[in-house]
């Protein structure tokens, strides 16, 4: 595995234990944990975008 690959593992494992505290399913930090990785792409591509501005 890949240091990303092991450390998105590593959230992934962190966000499901957070949830698992507070009662929630493990289907609810999985789609927070891909949500936020789009979001983090988009504003990836924006300032890429800006920065030919």
């Amino acid at each position: 595995m890949s240091e990303a690959t092991d450390q998105s593992a590593a959230e992934m494992r962190s966000l499901l234990r957070f949830a698992q505290g507070l009662g929630l399913d493990e289907d609810t930090p999985r789609e927070i944990y891909e949500a936020d990785g789009e979001q983090a792409a988009e504003a990836e591509v924006a300032v890429s975008q800006a920065a030919e501005i």
